[in-house]
């Protein structure tokens, strides 16, 4: 090495202008100027793949000074965005993440929650009042009332031949009667009763058989029935408290597509808002927890760009992880239970990552 020779003057201790202002750090000493130079070089670079590293001695102070720096920096930047994740009514598995505003995903978390209790309220009163009861009545008497005479007309055949219809832990049958009406066993009928039963039992059955089918059939297009009447139900009960939902947030990128898909299932779901106990259904199935807000990223509380320091950066803190809840069926997830690593948190603004303990 060439030895060069140093005025005094160069060599002095490291100093700075005192001025007026109280503030002061480490980055004011004349020393550390080229460190000031390359942080807000860094800081002024709006791009990825870009990293400034920090070097120097325990207790230093550099992770401390740095991450002030850095804070002080960071409020004169671009907000960041709040980032949630949504429920995929398609594919579950498959969550859709939004980005909005930053303050806007706790807001619409809130809003979103306040409308599934007033959609559950406004569900339970409409089912339980008196009209739709009145109109359910109506609906199962129609389908029921041909049934039911069929069914008398049955059995007073069967009755004229010495049968009846009863009803047994197996179902519906045609079962011989004595005198007084009382269904007799198949090893106590007489000869009289076992021919009668050889004659007519075949085309009894058969008849009961087909008026069975096509009470089932009823009952399918009753259920079908009623459900066209809950749908019409909601479309006059809930549509203006969903729409006012999607006036206020769908005008926020990709919202006013996951409002159809959500207000589609609820038409689709309808039931498990009137369920007597919501934590005995599936957790997947509650509505507090399926049409809920993950919010994965919140900057409500954060001027300008968020700084994050990230001690231990581990994967599951740099990249977030799932968590499991035990059920009847072993453990199930949902979207509800990603949770954000530190790479989420830092999203547009500053990401600090340690080395090793100590500064």
């Amino acid at each position: 090495m060439t030895i060069k020779k140093l005025a005094a003057e160069d060599i002095s201790f490291p100093s700075f202008d005192i001025g007026d202002s109280a503030d002061g750090d480490v980055f004011s000493f004349s020393s550390h100027q080229r460190a000031r130079d390359a942080l807000e070089l860094g800081l002024g670079i709006d791009g990825p793949h870009f990293n400034i590293f920090v070097l120097g001695d325990p207790r230093s102070g550099r992770l401390s000074s740095t991450v002030e720096f850095i804070k002080t920096s960071a409020k004169t930047m671009k907000p960041a965005a709040d980032w949630v994740y949504l429920n995929n009514f398609q594919k579950e598995s498959e969550p859709h993440p939004y980005t909005l505003p930053a303050g806007i995903g706790y807001e619409f978390s809130k809003a979103l929650a306040a409308t599934i209790e007033q959609l559950t309220v406004a569900m339970r009163d409409a089912f339980g009042g008196d009209d739709m009861k009145q109109q359910l009545q109506e609906a199962a008497a129609g389908r029921t009332s041909d049934i039911q005479g069929e069914v008398d007309a049955l059995r007073e055949t069967a009755r004229s031949r010495g049968f009846d219809i009863i009803q047994t832990d197996n179902g519906t049958s045609i079962a011989a009667i004595d005198d007084d009406g009382n269904p007799v066993p198949p090893a106590e009928m007489s000869a009289e009763q076992q021919q009668a039963a050889q004659q007519y039992g075949p085309d009894l059955a058969q008849a009961l058989t087909g008026i069975m089918a096509k009470a089932a059939e009823n009952q399918a297009a009753l259920q079908q029935a009623l459900d066209v009447m809950a749908r019409d139900m909601l479309d006059q009960v809930c549509a203006p408290i969903l729409d006012a939902m999607a006036e206020q947030y769908g005008s926020y990128p990709g919202l006013a597509g996951w409002f159809v898909e959500f207000r589609a299932d609820i038409v689709e779901n309808y039931k498990v808002f009137l369920a007597e106990t919501p934590s005995d259904l599936p957790a997947d199935m509650q509505p507090g927890t399926r049409y809920a807000v993950n919010l994965l990223s919140d900057n409500r509380a954060t001027t300008g760009a968020p700084v994050i320091v990230e001690p231990n950066p581990t994967y599951q803190n740099l990249f977030g992880q799932l968590q499991y809840r035990q059920s009847e069926q072993g453990y199930a997830t949902d979207f509800t239970l990603i949770q954000s690593g530190a790479l989420h948190r830092a999203n547009g603004g500053v990401l600090v990552l340690t080395g090793r303990y100590g500064c």
